[in-house]
This record gives C-alpha cells, sequence and structure tokens, in this order.
C-alpha cells in the first residue's frame, strides 16, 4: 500500500506549521553525568505551548497535589527524551512524555510538566 503522504510532503507541511505556528523558542536541556546541559540553546528550537489537562497526582507520601501539565509543539523529528528539560520564555518544564506520532508526524507533541516556582509572596 502505498504512503498517504510522501517524506518530502510532510516535511513541506511540518515547514509550514514551524514557520507559522511555532511562535517561541526553547532550550533543551538533558541529564549528563548527574548534571543537565544544553544541548539546543535558548533560541535554538521553535515550539509552541499548549495548555493541557489539569490532573492530580498523587506523591509520595500520598497527599493530593496539583500537576500543571501541557503540551509542546516542536518541529518533527526534533530529538527530545524524558526526562529532558525545556526552558521557554525563561520558565522551565520537565518532559513528562512524548506520545507515539503513529505512522506519520507533521509536528512533534511532547506532554510537559511545568517545574514549581520558588520563592515570591508567602
Amino acid at each position: 500500500m502505498p504512503a498517504l503522504f510522501s517524506t518530502t510532503k510532510l516535511q513541506n507541511l511540518s515547514d509550514w506549521f514551524v514557520s507559522h505556528l511555532l511562535t517561541d523558542r526553547c532550550a533543551i536541556q538533558r541529564e549528563v553525568n548527574s548534571v543537565y546541559t544544553t544541548v539546543a540553546g535558548l533560541e535554538a528550537v521553535p515550539c509552541a505551548l499548549v495548555d493541557g489537562p489539569t490532573r492530580t497526582e498523587k506523591d509520595i507520601s500520598d497527599e493530593t497535589t496539583g500537576a500543571s501539565l501541557g503540551y509542546v509543539l516542536m518541529p518533527r523529528n526534533t530529538v527530545v527524551y524524558s526526562p529532558d528539560r525545556l526552558i521557554i520564555n525563561s520558565i522551565k518544564y520537565r518532559v513528562f512524555d512524548i506520545p507515539d506520532p503513529g505512522t506519520f508526524e507533521v509536528l512533534r507533541r511532547v506532554e510537559v510538566v511545568r517545574f514549581p516556582q520558588r520563592g515570591g509572596a508567602p
């Protein structure tokens, strides 16, 4: 059975989405020898942060806490792993999951959790 879209058409469609929809930029940090190192600089990867579902998680002490989940859209075939960190507009996110794109991918969809903000007003 022939493919519905050729690789060239998928790339052309992805390029259009990147130029029109991915208006933010992010850095990718990866843990190497227990230290997070930037593998793609702050202006390196185009992306878009999209609100995700609000879920309730349980931590180790079995105390219910809320997790702020979202999705980050990135160019197709962007190399990102769980638990990489993404920095978007000076806010850190942890890669929670990378859903399997199935048979073809136009944009990479990454599920992220926002790091808790420290400090601020009591």
